[in-house]
């Protein structure tokens, strides 16, 4: 089993890097693919912050400090 506190930091590192992929459909000229990508980071920046949340109720359930 993965260890909770891994995967809000590897979240935060894809989302890091979303910049520098999501601008090759526009270099490519794809706007389709281009649209779509600017999306993606919306939503992983999403989900990272309800990973942290979930970890913050987790490790107060638990008496630790979030």
């Amino acid at each position: 089993m993965t260890h909770p506190e891994t995967d809000p930091d590897r979240a935060e590192r894809r989302v890091a890097r979303q910049p520098a992929v999501i601008g090759e459909p526009d270099r490519d000229n794809h706007p389709p693919a281009a649209t779509w990508g600017r999306e993606v980071p919306k939503t992983r920046r999403r989900s990272l912050e309800l990973a942290r949340a979930h970890l913050r109720i987790e490790r107060q359930g638990r008496g630790l400090p979030p």
